[in-house]
């Protein structure tokens, strides 16, 4: 084990010396008399009278005082021989007396000790505690260790003296080595708050009714001596053993001041209003209000039972479906009252006595003053009074005392309404309408399986009198009997039909919608169209009615195409041919059997 390497801290507070508001129960304090006095205790009352209270009522304090105690004086001089050449240190509080004057060892160590005493609230039909800050630290034989450290280390912390009729006991924090032999260090043995000593006082220890200075002694000489306890003697290494354990004698006074507490502060009869933010819910919710109260004081507001019995009551904040007569002022018991929400408002001290906010505590103002949020529920509130019977309840927000208390003033209502909204019918949405696109074209042509035209990329169809083909839904080719012209206007061209995977006869459209023009004023919707390359797009061949367009101007012919021959004026992309008749008969019929050839080779 390593050496110790400190003094063991005292404790910085003791709670168990922790000044605390008592109330006294009734008690007959005796008084000190002289005979008391003669065998060795005496109580001297206090100079001045004490205020005006009855002993229970009153306070008591210990003021100051101390004791002395040599500890063992066979042990000090141990410590200071030549043997132990052993220390003694004092700190804190406890102060060292009747230094050893000389020698070569042990000079100056205190050979008894005073223990001060801190002030201290008791109650003098109890126990009353000494309590001392300090310690007391204890060393030897450290010089047969290379290392110095003592073999023999004790330290003694935080001292209560305990006065109880004519017993006294110490009490107090320890630490020590427990002693292995002269040369090895041995462990350390923790005692905290342990018994170490008792002594039996030459007459009980009374404090004066009116206060006073208290005097004890437990004697002088061996008939004074005190005993070790068990937890005491492992201090000493065991060296002693429980019959010869015995230990000095101990002596003090201390000073006790009586006082009355205060009288209460006289409560005010409050004027009890309540304010609620709606009044007016609907059946089918839980809704939530706010309840404000002010002037909820008055004297009588005092709680008969737990969980704070004689302290404020408070006020009950609830929402419920009470009976006509519901007033614990008229004898009604709290069965009567079934709530559906409540709130407890009490002052701010008592709150987590109730289990805080959480639980449905709510702070109560010295001036009588709340803020309470309740649910309004009334299905809630009709269960609550069925369970109690209750069928012709009214519902409201209610206060009145809390803890059994009765003060009239306290118990108001405030009633609340009911409204069953009527059954609305969700408007059910109508087809929904499509999302908005371009408008179509009014006559659709039937699909195909043929796959779908695409605009071929370097050539455009301009708007002539003949409808242009859409690139759109293929339909299936159809032949329709030539219908009158209508007026003019701008319509949507039919959709193409067919498709001849032909590039390389681009060239024939604008020829072979001339020669359609030219026998009977018909536009021929066939094309033959080229794509990007690799791609073979184009439509088959076929006939529809003429359609109206808005003239254009004369578009710019494509590279690669010539005017026609034989006196023809040709215009481009969709221009009609001026041919004789004959040669485009001829050419008319060549170009059909041609495309007629492609076709049928293609779709087979």
């Amino acid at each position: 084990m390593k050496g110790f390497t400190g003094m063991r801290l005292h404790r910085a507070a003791l709670t168990v010396v922790t000044a605390t508001s008592v109330v006294l129960a009734p008690v007959t304090v005796p008084t000190a008399t002289a005979a008391d006095a003669a065998a060795g205790t005496s109580a001297q009352p206090a100079s001045t009278p004490s205020p005006t209270c009855a002993d229970s009522d009153a306070i008591y304090r210990t003021t100051s005082g101390s004791w002395s105690w040599g500890l063992r004086n066979s042990f000090i001089n141990y410590i200071n021989g030549p043997i132990a050449r052993g220390t003694i240190t004092v700190d804190g509080d406890v102060v060292g007396q009747d230094p050893k004057p000389n020698g070569p060892f042990g000079k100056g160590n205190p050979r008894s000790f005073s223990f001060p005493t801190m002030p201290d609230e008791i109650d003098p039909t109890q126990s009353i505690m000494l309590a001392t800050r300090g310690s007391v630290h204890i060393t030897g034989h450290a010089y047969e260790r290379a290392d110095k450290q003592p073999i023999l280390d004790d330290t003694f912390s935080a001292f209560r003296l305990i006065l109880k009729g004519t017993t006294a006991t110490l009490k107090a924090d320890m630490k020590a080595r427990a002693f292995v032999d002269t040369e090895k260090l041995g462990p350390w043995i923790d005692s905290p708050d342990v018994d170490v000593a008792t002594w039996t006082l030459t007459q009980p220890v009374v404090v004066p009714a009116e206060g006073g200075t208290v005097t004890f002694t437990s004697g002088s000489g061996e008939a004074g001596r005190g005993q070790f306890t068990t937890e005491g003697l492992k201090a000493f290494g065991n060296f002693y053993g429980e019959s010869d354990g015995w230990v000095d004698p101990i002596s003090g006074s201390f000073t006790v001041e009586r006082e009355c507490p205060p009288p209460p502060p006289e409560v005010p009869v409050g004027n009890p209003q309540v304010t609620v933010s709606r009044t007016e819910f609907d059946a089918s919710r839980s809704e939530a209000v706010t309840v404000t109260g002010t002037g909820f004081t008055h004297p009588a507001a005092v709680s008969t039972r737990p969980p704070f019995p004689g302290m404020s009551s408070g006020v009950y904040v609830a929402f419920g479906k009470f009976p006509a007569t519901w007033k614990p002022s008229a004898g009604v018991p709290s069965s009567s009252r079934p709530y559906a929400s409540v709130n407890w408002a009490v002052p701010a001290e008592l709150v987590p006595l109730i289990g805080g906010t959480a639980l449905g505590a709510t702070p109560l103002t010295p001036d009588g003053a709340f803020s309470a949020t309740l649910l309004v529920d009334k299905a809630a509130a009709d269960a609550a009074a069925a369970e109690k019977g209750i069928t012709d309840g009214v519902y409201g927000i209610y206060t009145y005392p809390g803890g059994g208390a009765e003060v009239p003033t306290f118990e108001t209502f405030t009633p609340v309404t009911f409204t069953t909204p009527a059954p609305t019918t969700e408007a059910k949405p109508t087809t929904e309408p499509a999302p908005t696109t371009e408008a179509t074209p009014t006559t659709e042509a039937k699909p195909t399986t043929e796959p779908a035209p695409k605009p071929a990329p370097t050539t455009e169809a301009k708007p002539t009198t003949e409808p242009a083909p859409a690139p759109s839904t293929p339909a299936t080719p159809t032949t329709q009997a030539p219908a009158p012209k209508p007026t003019p206007t701008p319509t949507p061209a039919p959709e193409p039909v067919g498709s001849l995977n032909l590039p390389f006869l681009s060239f024939l459209t604008p020829l072979w919608t001339a020669i359609r023009g030219l026998f009977g004023g018909a536009t021929g919707t066939g094309t033959v169209q080229g794509s990007l390359p690799g791609s073979l797009t184009g439509a088959s061949a076929s006939t529809s009615a003429p359609a109206p367009s808005t003239p254009a101007a004369t578009p710019t012919p494509p590279a690669g195409s010539a005017p026609g021959s034989s006196g023809s004026s040709v215009e481009l992309s969709g221009a009609r041919f001026q041919l004789a008749f004959i040669p485009g008969l001829i050419i008319s019929a060549a170009v059909s059997g041609l495309l007629f050839l492609l076709r049928t080779f293609l779709h087979r």
